[in-house]
This record gives C-alpha cells, structure tokens and sequence, in this order.
C-alpha cells in the first residue's frame, strides 16, 4: 500500500483547518501560487529584457514522453540578445503529467511542474532553395527549477502486511535544480509565425534517471520579423 504525503508547517495545516481543505487541494493550490510568481517574474524580466529590441516572441509546445506515457505542455517567453545576433533566451513554464518510476517493486506516477531558464543559439541557413530558406536550426541549454513536491510512503508490503518500519522516498522537491538541452528545429510561415518540432532532454530529472521528450510548437513573434 502507499499513499501520498507532504510536509506542511504549522501555518499550512492552520490553513488546511480553517477552509477545510484535503492536503491535495492544498498541494494544488500551493503550487499554482508558486508557477504563477515564477511566472510573473520571469514576463516582467523578459518584458524588461526586450523592451529595445522589440522581437520578444511567445511559444507554445506539447511534449510526449520518448519512452513514457508522460504528456505535457510548456509555456514560453524568448528573445535574442541584440539585433543579430544568433544568442538569445528563453523563459518558461513547464507542465509534464504521468512521469513513471519504478521504486520497491511499485510503478509509480507523478506530475512535475517546473520554470525553465535557457541560453539559445539559431543558425539560419543561407540558399536559394526556398525551403531551406524557411528553416532555422536552434539549440537550447540551461536549467530547470522544479516547483513541485512529490513524496510516496509505503506502510504494508505487497501481502499487504503492515511494515515495521514504514518507508518513504522524495521523488523531487520544490527548488530541485536539473540541467535542460533541446534540439528544434523551426519553419517560417510568416514574418510573425513558424511551427516548430524538437527534442528535450534532461541528463538527471531530481531523483528520476534522464528523461527525454519530443514535442511540436508554434511561435508568434510581436516585433520584427524571424531571422537571425
């Protein structure tokens, strides 16, 4: 048998208390305040960060698990450097549901939510194939801050047979810090718009081992038109 748990500081179960809430509405709600200032921080940086180049562009994913059933979605904010330039950043939120780990003889799952801050390089080939000239090539690197907690406690055995000792693991943590690489590769449909197809990964996903993903998106540029 297992069953999810959490810490809660004596303010937080006052709170759980006075409204009457289970710990995973709680937990819920914890986080969305947590993704919703990290969020807020991260536009108001990009927002700053672009006010002189205006080319700030906002990007939207879905990701698949390479080898999971795990499915998500990301969230993001991106812009070069200086005017250009092939550097630039990226800023974004991130929501993967389903994440698998086999621990104690037991598959578990879990949902992972996590603010992503990467260093970009585009390349644009040069040609007089128009397709090629539509393409551009970009990779990713940095890190991701996890924002969600997930714990597991087993109590019995697989006889159900109670332990004498129960045992826990943490999964990941708020704060846990795992490195991101991406690969996409990107087609312009417009001055303003292009799609986008990709690969992520993470060499080490707080206690899970790498996790991959692949994913496609679409892009809408509010300033100047792509290219790099």
């Amino acid at each position: 048998m297992l069953r999810f748990v959490t810490r809660f500081s004596d303010k937080e179960l006052a709170i759980l208390m006075k409204y009457n809430l289970t710990s995973k509405q709680f937990i819920l709600t914890k986080t969305i305040k947590k993704t919703i200032s990290y969020c807020c921080i991260g536009l108001i940086s990009a927002l700053a960060i672009s006010f002189q180049s205006q080319a700030l562009e906002g990007n939207l994913q879905i990701h698949k698990g390479e080898e999971s059933g795990a499915v998500g979605y990301n969230l993001s904010l991106s812009d070069r450097f200086s005017p250009g330039s092939g550097f630039g950043w990226n800023i974004s939120y991130n929501h993967l549901s389903e994440l698998a780990v086999t621990w104690n003889e037991d598959d578990l799952y879990f949902d992972s939510d996590s603010v992503e801050v990467l260093g970009t390089y585009r390349y644009t080939p040069k040609s007089y194939n128009s397709f090629l000239n539509s393409l551009i090539f970009e990779f990713q690197a940095g890190a991701s801050v996890q924002l969600t907690e997930n714990k597991f406690i087993w109590e019995t055995d697989k006889n159900g047979t109670p332990l004498s000792e129960p045992i826990e693991k943490f999964f990941s943590e708020q704060g846990d810090i795992n490195p991101v690489l991406a690969f996409l590769t990107h087609y312009k449909f417009s001055r303003k718009t292009q799609m986008h197809l990709g690969l992520k990964y993470y060499p080490s996903y707080s206690e899970f081992d790498g996790q991959g993903t692949i994913f496609a998106g679409f892009t809408y540029r509010f300033g100047n038109q792509f290219g790099y």
